[in-house]
């Protein structure tokens, strides 16, 4: 991401710095949560296909779309100077949330290994 993104931040950098600091931590933050939906949910695949091109279901390809959209929202909020941009940061961030992988209770788990009888 930083070497495709460099010029054009350098580029913005020399008109405001400010600006080009925001625009690389929003593009951080879009890239991250991509990646996180692609590490998530990863495409199985088997020996035949490993060299044909990348595919991938086509929800997740519309939840990526619908990250970078939310991303893109709101970096030009954020550089207007609008308090709205909270609201597209918002909905990427209940997105995420709602495609991370279930959470495992461990004291539950524990719970269940403490009461099993030990058998001598």
């Amino acid at each position: 991401m930083l070497i495709i993104l460099a010029l054009p931040i350098a580029g913005l950098a020399l008109l405001s710095p400010f600006v080009a600091l925001m625009v690389a931590l929003f593009a951080a933050a879009a890239s991250i949560s991509t990646a996180l939906l692609n590490l998530w949910h990863p495409m199985p695949g088997n020996r035949r296909g490993m060299l044909s091109r990348h595919s991938q279901s086509k929800l997740m390809a519309l939840l990526e779309h619908l990250m970078a959209m939310l991303w893109a929202i709101a970096i030009v909020l954020a550089v207007v100077g609008s308090a709205w941009a909270l609201v597209p940061i918002a909905l990427a961030n209940v997105v995420l949330f709602c495609c991370s992988p279930p959470r495992r209770k461990p004291w539950r788990l524990a719970g269940m290994a403490a009461s099993t009888p030990h058998r001598s």
